[in-house]
């Protein structure tokens, strides 16, 4: 069994919880002039992001591709600034494992939809990924993509 962890940025849940999301996202509450300006933007575009809706097509079609080359996947997709949050779906995840010997683990591919590395990106969401991995007695055997930016296919 492969289990792949998509991992992304997260977008709020509606317009009514834009303060919230903001607040998650800068660790303080917004200005009433930061929330009506966000909400403006996010407005011109249908009044949410698509990022959500756009990384479950992804998940699922990566499973099929994946599945079409005889690989038995599960694909999980999480969010960083909402839900469903990367504890939340490593926790999922980690339920069916089998926490067995380093050699019967199941295995992870872990990878953040940030094409290039940094800290403050890839870096804080693989760290999410870990602590969440921890807290489940660690049942993949997990290797992460830090970086595709370069990859001539991108």
């Amino acid at each position: 069994m492969l289990n792949v962890f998509l991992l992304a940025f997260g977008q709020p849940e509606s317009l009514e919880n834009l303060g919230d999301f903001i607040e998650r996202v800068t660790g303080r509450a917004p200005s009433k002039e930061a929330v009506s300006a966000a909400r403006e933007r996010y407005e011109l575009i249908g009044g949410k992001s698509p990022l959500i809706e756009i990384t479950q097509k992804q998940a699922q079609k990566l499973k099929v591709l994946l599945e079409e080359d005889g690989t038995t996947t599960r694909v999980y997709s999480g969010f960083r600034y909402s839900q469903p949050y990367i504890a939340d779906v490593v926790a999922e995840a980690s339920a069916g494992s089998r926490q067995c010997s380093l050699s019967r683990k199941e295995k992870a591919v872990v990878i953040a939809l940030a094409p290039q590395y940094s800290d403050i990106s890839v870096g804080a969401y693989l760290k999410l990924f870990d602590e969440a991995h921890e807290a489940a007695g660690c049942p993949f055997v997990a290797k992460k993509v830090r970086s595709y930016g370069t990859h001539p296919l991108f």
